[in-house]
């Protein structure tokens, strides 16, 4: 016996009253309609939040008629499913979710013959099956349709501090609809203290402490207990970047220093970073505090609003400090002026050595074609040669 074309459904009720009139179904003969078959879906991708979006499944064995059948689009069930014809399906989703990768794989085809061969690649999303069941029968196609990756559009703010534990809202498309995906957003390589999931456009994360510019924003979702990891991992490289605030220095204690390396100075600012580094050793150095162009023989981190500085050989006011945190430098502040101690002048003798060698009394008196060699002495005149200049009254040294 050959069927053109009917549903299961109607078998069962022809082979009942076979059994009815015969007493078993044995004449009857064996007979098992040809499963539907998925050829096509259009379009092949959609949003995930939708309102009355439409998807045809095209293919065959649909049926000559309305059997209500039912269709579910990677994991989702259609709201509505409609029969057109024998070819022809009508699908209105609700929402989804984008697939995440089949990662280890070469291409999606090995992943798909590998993992979508069994049930659970209905509810596998990386699997991407479109399902039709008609009259009790399943039909299905793995790796043609997809939702719409998750797109990062806007971030607000957009730079914190280095101290972190300030909400940023991450705004979007396809975040997916429900708290359910188990969502988590990452800032560089830090996760969020805590996520909160608001809308398919709208993810609220409280950032954790670090340093650093222009950080790639991560979105994870769909959290799998039993490995311990999430399968949707998506980012774009074109979406806006999240960036800490710069180093800013404030203040010294104490403010002025002689010129003589030894003294220990205390720096006062912000966005120092909560650990060592800027918070990543592995990418960044340690800190090294310059002030003018005499470095810190050791610059330690405290915390985020203090360093200390272990000062080298130095000369010279005003100052401006540089420091590198996170790969950013520090905004200069004309309030965070250093100042060496200015030199002080003892008194100056005829002798080569002045006071150190007793050359007493010191010299008071000169002859008025000059040309006579002076040693000046005092404190602060710098460790090395910083080209001093010396007057007395109005003359200038030679």
């Amino acid at each position: 016996m050959t069927v053109l074309a009917a549903e299961s459904t109607y078998l069962e009720e022809y082979l009942s009253t076979y059994e009815q009139k015969h007493g078993n179904r044995e004449g009857a003969g064996q007979v098992q309609y040809q499963p539907p078959m998925i050829l096509n879906v259009t379009p092949p991708n959609a949003p995930t939040r939708n309102s009355h979006f439409k998807v045809q499944i095209d293919g065959t064995s649909f049926g000559i008629f309305d059997s209500s059948p039912a269709a579910s689009v990677v994991g989702t069930l259609c709201a509505t499913t409609s029969w057109t014809s024998d070819s022809s399906i009508v699908c209105v989703i609700s929402h989804g979710l984008a697939s995440p990768s089949c990662e280890g794989y070469q291409t999606p085809r090995e992943c798909y013959d590998a993992k979508c061969k069994t049930e659970s690649a209905f509810t596998d999303l990386s699997c991407r099956v479109i399902a039709l069941t008609v009259g009790k029968q399943r039909g299905s196609l793995v790796g043609l349709f997809s939702f719409n990756e998750p797109v990062v559009t806007l971030l607000q703010p957009s730079n914190v501090p280095a101290s972190g534990a300030m909400n940023v809202t991450i705004q979007g498309v396809n975040f997916g609809t429900y708290a359910g995906y188990k969502h988590k957003a990452r800032v560089g390589n830090r996760p969020c203290t805590q996520t909160v999931w608001l809308s398919d456009s709208s993810i609220n994360c409280e950032v954790s402490p670090y340093t650093g510019k222009a950080l790639n924003v991560l979105i994870e979702a769909l959290y799998d207990p039993q490995r311990d990891e999430y399968k949707l991992r998506a980012f774009d490289f074109k979406s806006p970047k999240l960036t800490y605030d710069l180093p800013l220095i404030l203040k010294y204690y104490p403010p002025t220093s002689p010129t003589k390396a030894g003294i220990s100075v205390t720096v006062v600012g912000s966005n120092f970073g909560t650990q060592r580094c800027g918070g990543n050793c592995k990418d960044f150095s340690e800190l090294d505090l310059k002030i003018g162009d005499t470095s810190c023989l050791k610059t330690s981190w405290i915390a985020d609003s203090s360093l200390f500085c272990y000062l080298g050989d130095g000369v010279g006011q005003d100052l401006t400090p540089t420091i590198e945190v996170g790969g950013q430098q520090n905004i200069a502040v004309d309030s965070a002026a250093f100042c060496f101690e200015p030199p002080y002048v003892k008194g100056f003798t005829t002798g080569a050595n002045g006071e150190e060698f007793g050359l007493k009394p010191f010299a008071i008196n000169g002859p008025a074609l000059g040309g006579q060699q002076l040693t000046v002495f005092g404190n602060n005149f710098g460790t090395a040669d910083f080209s001093p200049v010396v007057s007395i009254g109005e003359t200038s040294c030679r």
